[in-house]
């Protein structure tokens, strides 16, 4: 059973949760954020099994992690979600810029870090919560590349 918390269930990361689920790569998705109004919509949305507002009870078990957050916050969420994540969990970003997170991945969680770029081709200035689309994540070149240390 695969399980895949996303940090930041917004507009991005619900969409790409939602893609996920739909297309069954994943099993489970816990939904984490700070806005339990919206947490509690995208479960009645199908978008997520389960919510919480605490980030290590979000990565605790989770195989892949998804932090949606904008990018000034992610060095934050790394750092508090580092020491629960599994060994072996895939940890990934949306973010708008690369080095940054990278950066900030490396500080933060004291691990190798190997990108991939996962961000979606669209955008929408909507409430984020009513508006959650697959589509952006659904046959999508996905950019890769590998970093020097």
């Amino acid at each position: 059973m695969t399980k895949m918390a996303v940090i930041g269930f917004g507009l991005i990361g619900g969409s790409m949760a939602l893609s996920w689920k739909q297309a069954r790569l994943v099993d489970e998705v816990i939904a984490c954020g700070h806005r339990e109004e919206s947490l509690k919509l995208a479960k009645e949305m199908g978008a997520a099994d389960s919510w919480t507002t605490s980030i290590p009870e979000a990565v605790k078990d989770a195989d892949i992690v998804v932090v949606a957050v904008p990018v000034q916050a992610m060095e934050k969420v790394f750092s508090d979600l580092a020491d629960y994540l599994k060994p072996d969990a895939v940890v990934t970003d949306v973010g708008s810029t690369r080095m940054t997170v990278i950066e900030a991945a490396r500080k933060r969680t004291q691990r190798e870090v190997l990108p991939i770029c996962a961000g979606p081709s669209y955008c929408r200035r909507r409430t984020a919560r009513r508006c959650l689309r697959h589509e952006g994540f659904i046959q999508r070149q996905v950019g890769h590349f590998y970093a020097d240390r």
